[in-house]
């Protein structure tokens, strides 16, 4: 009897991560599991020969993605292809829906594809925007799994087994080595340091970076320090003074560790930060019109996961017309007094215990066993 083949689709950096750490949980439980498919650095580590570079699907925003639409569809194309031919005993899509729902329609379409079985590793939002796509995503999927308590029962009502599995993040244990980091990199030990986060899309660089840099600048007594993922670090460089700190994307847990508070992007960083413990405000930009269009849409009061999951504002959040250079150096001046910070860490603590929900696992080991038990 063969070994089972589980194929991976991962579209972006949060996916890659996902999918590694399922690999890894995978392996644990069957070493005999094979992968393929589409994933970036963390996922080739575990073994996955990715079949083209996984960041061609990571496109931000509505209206963004339109000129790439050709080269999506011939990678989806592709990509179907690929699994007709290899035949895996799964697919599984991690996130990015955009490109993974339209696979599964043409996988669920195909008759050499069609009786594989797909999941899908991140529900869609439709707790915040188009709650329509609950029952699409039902009827392109056979199991999901969840990162937050509250979103199965938005599926299970149109009849997709949903396993709420929780957000890795939250279960991260390792702490950076804050005094390390400030040795490595000569900085004082008391010297506050404001961590700058921009994004590791260069969409997301070319609407945050220089923003984000003059208000650091309107921060009396502290040092920027900006962390870059690898697809953008050349773009920094080349567009912040040449005496800025820039760390690679590998030193993110020592860096959370030494700074003092963060200027971030809106996305998976936030929480990150949240569960390092670090006192952050999150500005976000966007293209007009397609900030314009999601507010036509948008079902929730807050971007961030903290603030959703409580439903208060614990974070600044400074979207859009709001994210320029007055009103985000106001609110770093504020956040910058102790007790401010002291306040917002405090806050921190329930807002991430109601998005663990009542999981004592984690994530990785409860996807992995729901995985494995679809296996034909």
């Amino acid at each position: 009897m063969s070994t089972p083949l589980i194929y991976l689709v991962a579209g972006e950096a949060s996916g890659d991560a996902l999918g590694a750490d399922l690999m890894r949980a995978i392996h644990r439980q069957n070493p005999g599991v094979r992968f393929t498919g589409i994933g970036g650095e963390a996922m080739q580590r575990e073994g996955l020969i990715s079949l083209f570079p996984y960041h061609e699907l990571s496109i931000m925003g509505f209206l963004e993605i339109l000129p790439h639409i050709p080269q999506l569809l011939r990678r989806i194309r592709e990509t179907a292809l690929d699994i007709a031919i290899k035949q895996p005993s799964l697919v599984i899509t991690i996130d990015s829906p955009g490109f993974n729902f339209r696979l599964a329609k043409l996988l669920k379409k195909n008759f050499l594809t069609a009786p594989i079985k797909r999941i899908h590793y991140v529900a869609p939002s439709v707790w915040a925007y188009k709650p329509g796509r609950a029952r699409k995503t039902a009827q392109l999927f056979d199991a999901l799994l969840t990162l937050l308590p509250f979103e199965p029962p938005y599926f299970e009502k149109e009849g997709l087994a949903a396993t709420f599995v929780g957000h890795p993040v939250l279960w991260e244990k390792q702490a950076g080595d804050g005094a390390a980091f400030r040795a490595r990199h000569h900085i004082a030990a008391t010297a506050p340091l404001l961590l700058i986060l921009p994004g590791s899309r260069r969409g997301e660089v070319k609407y945050h970076l220089d923003l984000f840099m003059e208000a650091a600048k309107m921060l009396p007594g502290f040092s920027p320090l900006i962390l870059a993922s690898p697809q953008v670090k050349e773009t920094i460089r080349q567009n912040v003074p040449e005496a800025t700190l820039i760390a690679d994307i590998g030193e993110k847990r020592d860096a959370f560790a030494a700074s003092t508070m963060a200027l971030t992007k809106s996305g998976t960083i936030s929480l990150e930060l949240a569960v390092a413990n670090v006192p952050m405000v999150v500005a976000h930009r966007g293209s007009p019109l397609s900030a314009w269009l999601i507010r036509r849409m948008i079902l929730i009061n807050y971007a961030s996961l903290v603030n959703i999951a409580v439903n208060q504002g614990i974070i600044p959040e400074l979207l859009q017309e709001h994210c320029n250079i007055t009103e985000i150096t106001q609110a770093l001046m504020q956040l910058a007094k102790p007790e401010a910070m002291d306040k917002q860490r405090s806050q921190y603590t329930h807002a991430l215990d109601v998005l663990r929900g009542h999981n004592n696992e984690e994530p990785g080991i409860i996807a992995a066993r729901t995985v494995l038990a679809l296996l034909p």
